[in-house]
């Protein structure tokens, strides 16, 4: 007896010299459509706090003071109540913190208040990394070593299905071992290649994406090779989509001529007849500088390739256009979505699909929700807008990843066997110039 009370005297003593801390049942509250909302934040050793204060974000990363509450208002219960304004925002974000008795922060968490309704992503987790060298003190899985193919730092990660058990992943402009994921983009490494390529047939999605093997130089397995080249007086060729019909894997991709502006020389395709072991350039299908398919997001259905287009990488409107399967590569069958109907070989017919910006682009068919659903960089987040018919009308446009989470980011390549509740897709960040693997689940929010 006399042991068990000295063990109970220890516990309490342990939990009385403990730091305060705090604990937020749900990191994101989905208001909906109403007009207030609650957030239950519980506090730990709330005797030893000083106050609560309650920040709200106003520019990002910028945040202002919303509440202060004191200690003699505080219990081990506290309960956030926001009361949303007429002029809402899509989401807003809160840090939570404590502070001791000291006038120290101790402890921090980030409340998101999400105002959106529709189609959205009501849990998002990073589940590993799909490029380059784990950063210090990082704990989340990495299942795809691509040093062992000398790839340090690279972006996109476009997914397609290659209908032979595997998924083809296209990578963007790609830097060597020597590279160091500091300031944003590729520094000073070595080694480039304009673009590189990778094969996955993993199938089990919820501990991460692997890598299989890359397109590698002839001869050296260790060295994954560039596989699109650029013109004469391009900088780099990026790829932009990806897609297999009736036996062969296209990329679309854009020769970019300089990164101001995102100025293209032109847009085209290559292809693979031998599940990517080589690939051609497709001559016959041809995208001037300045066209609304300079770079494109691909998808099919019922027989037809769908094309969401835009005339530069980013801040710009997204365009419509299909062909069927067997004219992929002729590019007079092409017609193109004007608001209305589809017309034959006018590219100029074309009018946007909505009205707002989009950048790099994933093009899907969600088979549960029996909708269209286009992810892709908005203003500044990762957007997702659904439709139940490709043409239209598309939804406004929701949050699907933060950029006050994930700083930074860009792409949202969603992996071809994810069309369910729950999606898995690559994200890029420019720092640490890297690729990671998500799963966003998602819900119907009224």
């Amino acid at each position: 007896m006399a042991g068990i009370l000295l063990l109970l005297q220890a516990c309490r003593k342990t939990e009385a010299g403990g730091q305060p801390s705090i604990t937020i049942a749900e990191d994101t509250v989905y208001a909906g459509k109403r007009a207030a909302v609650s957030a239950l934040i519980q506090l730990q050793n709330v005797h030893l706090i000083k106050e609560l204060k309650i920040q709200l974000e106003t520019t990002p990363g910028k945040f202002s003071e919303y509440v202060r509450i004191p200690a003699a208002q505080l219990s081990d219960r506290y309960d956030f109540r926001f009361e949303i304004p007429a002029d809402k925002r899509d989401v807003y974000v809160f840090l939570i913190v404590v502070i001791d008795q000291g006038g120290k922060p101790i402890d921090t968490k980030r409340l998101y208040i999400n105002t959106q309704t529709g189609l959205l992503p009501v849990k998002l987790t990073r589940i590993s990394r799909l490029t380059g060298v784990p950063l210090a003190g990082e704990k989340m899985a990495n299942p795809a070593p691509t040093a062992q193919w000398n790839i340090g730092g690279t972006d996109l990660g476009i997914l397609w299905d290659m209908e032979n058990g595997q998924t083809g992943i296209f990578f963007g402009d790609t830097y060597g071992n020597d590279f160091k994921p500091v300031g944003g983009g590729p520094g000073g490494a070595g080694q480039w290649r304009y673009n590189t390529l990778g094969f996955s047939t993993d199938a089990d999605l919820e501990d991460g994406l692997s890598i299989d093997y890359m397109a590698a130089e002839p001869g050296n397995d260790n060295f994954a090779r560039q596989i699109i080249s650029r013109s004469s007086n391009g900088y780099t060729a990026i790829p932009s989509g990806a897609i297999h019909v009736k036996g062969v894997d296209y990329v679309h991709y854009w020769d970019l001529k300089s990164w101001d502006g995102f100025v293209t020389n032109f847009a085209s395709l290559y292809q693979s007849v031998d599940h990517g072991r080589n690939w051609t350039r497709c001559t016959s299908v041809y995208y001037p500088g300045g066209s609304k398919f300079t770079c494109a997001a691909y998808a099919k259905k019922d027989g037809y390739v769908y094309i969401v287009g835009t005339k530069v990488l980013r801040g710009a409107l997204p365009y419509l256009a299909r062909c069927r399967e067997q004219d992929m590569l002729n590019q007079p069958a092409y017609e193109y979505w004007n608001g209305t109907q589809w017309i034959l070989n006018n590219e100029a017919a074309a009018t946007p699909l909505f009205n707002g910006a989009m950048g790099e682009a994933s093009l899907t068919f969600n088979r549960y929700y029996k909708v269209w659903m286009l992810t892709y960089l908005g203003d500044r987040d990762l957007e997702i807008r659904y439709a139940h018919d490709v043409s239209g009308p598309w939804s406004g446009p929701n949050v699907l990843v933060s950029t006050s989470l994930y700083p930074a980011l860009y792409g949202a390549f969603v992996h071809p066997l994810s069309t369910g509740k729950e999606i898995y897709f690559n994200m890029s960040q420019w720092v640490p110039y890297n690729v990671f693997f998500m799963k966003a689940e998602l819900a119907f929010i009224e």
